[in-house]
């Protein structure tokens, strides 16, 4: 059996300052979904928290993650618990959108 959490914000600018996205950590398969509303501009920041700690997203070569609202990102995909995504925003100059999704199997 298998269940599919997502959480969702839209509309998101420049003015909402750092969005943080619940998580369900029952959940071991995650994507974050970034698309772009208005914006053309900007650098998303991602981080995580996992036991009342922040952590910063980081890939394969130990590199924090990063994304620039030029284009719409690719999703990041991750294995692993957590309480949820923080996405800090720097130089957004129009409204993105951002979609959290789990899967569970059991």
């Amino acid at each position: 059996m298998s269940y599919l959490y997502e959480k969702r914000e839209a509309g998101i600018v420049s003015g909402t300052g750092t969005v943080t996205l619940e998580a369900d950590q029952a959940c071991w398969h995650n994507q974050l979904i970034i698309s772009r509303g208005t914006a053309t501009a900007g650098t998303l920041t991602i981080s995580y928290k996992l036991g009342g700690k922040t952590f910063a997203m980081k890939d394969q070569y130990g590199v924090a993650v990063t994304m620039a609202l030029t284009a719409d990102p690719e999703p990041i995909r991750f294995d692993g618990m957590i309480d949820a995504i923080i996405i800090a925003q720097s130089g957004n100059n129009g409204t993105f959108n951002a979609l959290l999704i789990g899967q569970a199997t059991s």
